[in-house]
């Protein structure tokens, strides 16, 4: 008995390491009562870019070249999940392999004035990503405290399990 309860003990805190990180999870196929994770990343899903912390602002403007102290680059209002949620749900649909690359140019109003995809896996995922895009209601960027028209990068790695 004494050694379930040691045995207990670290997995209980590698389950908690593992909740720390930013994902969204899925329910779990038939038979099982464990969550699976559908999309993973570096900053939270969830939050709107005023609420990230400075650590996860810098990662994600760090793709940005000239990037100045006080901008602050268009994100998603509801925040990130808000492209990842259906695009995920897109590739369950289409199942293929692939990267998708989009930069997208988000207006000084917040939506969406033009969109080029670089790669995807498919047709489909290049439609889903442009008709997503158009939907999503965006926080538009700022430049020396002014709104104004930005680049959106996205890049996701879609694998099939």
């Amino acid at each position: 008995m004494l050694r379930v309860i040691f045995f207990a003990i670290p997995l209980f805190f590698s389950m908690l390491a593992f909740s720390k990180e930013n994902v969204i999870k899925v329910d779990p196929p038939t038979g099982s009562h464990i969550k699976r994770v559908a999309v993973s990343g570096r900053i939270p899903f969830d939050r709107p870019y005023s609420e990230l912390s400075e650590k996860e602002k810098r990662i994600f403007t760090s793709d940005y070249e000239n990037f100045q102290e006080g901008d602050e680059p268009p994100f998603p209002k509801e925040g990130l999940k808000a492209l990842h949620w259906p695009l995920y749900k897109g590739h369950e649909i289409s199942m293929k392999r692939g990267v998708l690359d989009v930069i997208a140019v988000i207006n000084e109003d917040g939506d969406l004035e033009k969109i080029s995809i670089y790669e995807s896996p498919n047709k489909y995922m290049s439609d889903l990503a442009i008709a997503v895009f158009r939907e999503t209601k965006f926080k538009p960027a700022i430049c020396s405290g002014m709104p104004c028209t930005m680049e959106f990068p996205l890049k996701i790695n879609f694998k099939v399990k």
